[in-house]
């Protein structure tokens, strides 16, 4: 259901297999998930609850990204989700003794 490394994020978009910005998987500190399926009423809640999970389970983590390439329309309720997750993510950057910034400032950047 979700993809979680750099490098089958590239390859699912037929690029070289490495990401962007360099090669093999991404630095330590950094969790990249992609939803492979479009959010919607009916799986928004469980899609957010596993990368939660995810979350929680990685050690030292810093940043992450969440790609919703494969999400172009939103429903009211996917759309609900995803601010709980942003909220979720602030708060948990918040005990951690970080505060939630935007992309590329450090911390955790939650969209």
């Amino acid at each position: 259901m979700l993809e979680w490394s750099a490098r089958e994020y590239a390859r699912s978009r037929g690029t070289s297999g490495a990401p962007p910005s360099g090669s093999g998987p991404p630095p330590p500190g950094v969790l990249i998930a992609r939803p492979e399926v479009p959010l919607f009423f009916g799986n928004a809640d469980a899609v957010f609850a596993s990368i939660r999970a995810r979350i929680d389970a990685t050690p030292g983590l810093q940043r992450m990204v969440l790609s919703l390439e494969e999400s172009p329309d939103l429903d009211a309720t996917s759309i609900e989700a995803l601010c709980d997750f942003a909220s979720y993510v602030r708060m948990r950057g918040a005990r951690e003794g970080r505060r939630a910034r935007p992309a590329g400032q450090g911390g955790f950047a939650p969209i």
